[in-house]
């Protein structure tokens, strides 16, 4: 039998991971909702520790003045717990954690002991709520303050998957992250579909940015073609103005003049239906909604917004080239 060896971060995605299939379960039993706490906060707590490895692997001994390299590699020692890991957390590595998730690993841990050191009596409405908010910790305290390479990153992206489509994590992260969204509402960023979890919460500024609600980072330089081979499924294949003027999916930005300018299709499966855009520029951010008119120039083929009391079908492109002749 081949033995079993995982490292810290590996063991804290495995009990993520049991705990996120515990939890899905068809048939949901007070025995999969027990283990579904208790995985989740192993899980929980092995992120905290892997964090303080980061800083130093001294820090995840109970008692620093004992750590000890051969004890480590060893695995023979006492770590950390959960509540000193916090501590340590804000006063050496000055991680502050919000209101909100400090209240969640409370309830969680709460949860936890009354499990592993009484009776079990548990409420499954409250349980699931906890739970769900744990995930909603999970996805910031990793995405915020562990470095995870390529692998890591598929592997927590895997388990991050299943955990998503549950209706009460959805209604929950929604929620807490609506204040950031009405934010960017008031920037005027434009905010489309996440190729990822497919939640409208992707701001579009022409940077690097990431998704508010499963928090995957997108490169900007690579954003456009990642989000058109998701969303423009019903275009055979995408292409640029100068390429086929009558099918292009993108047209010169009238904000950068870089031919990233993208009209939002009316098909219903198309983000049109949620964001309300009518043309938004990748590399830019530059956006136009529904409240401004979009004509189609006769010279040159491509739309303008034309806000003339009376249009004349012509872009201004075409009108300046017209004079200059």
């Amino acid at each position: 039998m081949t033995n079993l060896q995982m490292s810290l971060l590996e063991n804290a995605f495995d009990f993520l991971e049991e705990g996120a299939d515990r939890l899905l379960q068809q048939e949901q039993t007070p025995r999969s909702l027990k283990y579904a706490v208790l995985h989740l906060s192993s899980g929980v707590e092995l992120l905290l520790k892997q964090r303080l490895y980061n800083e130093h692997w001294s820090l995840i001994f109970s008692d620093i003045n004992k750590a000890d390299l051969k004890l480590l590699k060893s695995g023979d020692f006492t770590s950390i717990n959960f509540n000193d890991a916090r501590i340590r957390l804000e006063k050496i590595s000055e991680i502050r954690l919000d209101e909100r998730h400090k209240k969640t690993l409370d309830a969680l841990k709460r949860e936890r002991n009354k499990i592993e050191h009484y009776q079990v009596s548990l409420n499954r409405t409250t349980v699931i709520s906890i739970v769900i908010q744990g995930w909603s910790f999970v996805t910031d305290f990793v995405f915020d303050h562990l470095q995870l390479d390529a692998e890591q990153q598929n592997r927590f992206t895997q388990i991050r998957r299943k955990i998503i489509p549950l209706r009460d994590f959805v209604s929950h992260r929604i929620q807490e992250i609506s204040a950031d969204l009405d934010k960017l509402g008031k920037n005027d960023t434009a905010v489309v579909r996440c190729p990822e979890c497919l939640q409208d919460a992707l701001p579009i500024t022409g940077e690097d940015t990431e998704c508010l609600f499963c928090r995957q980072p997108f490169n900007g330089r690579v954003l456009e073609k990642t989000w058109l081979d998701m969303f423009a499924w019903w275009h055979e294949s995408w292409v640029r103005g100068k390429d086929i003027v009558h099918e292009t999916l993108l047209q010169e930005c009238p904000n950068c003049g870089l031919e990233s300018f993208y009209q939002m299709g009316e098909d219903s499966a198309d983000p049109i239906e949620h964001t309300g855009l009518q043309w938004i520029c990748f590399n830019c951010g530059h956006h136009i909604d529904y409240s401004v008119f979009m004509d189609t120039c006769m010279v040159c083929g491509r739309s303008y917004p034309d806000e003339s009391d009376e249009p004349i079908g012509i872009c201004e492109s075409c009108v300046r080239a017209q004079m200059d002749d």
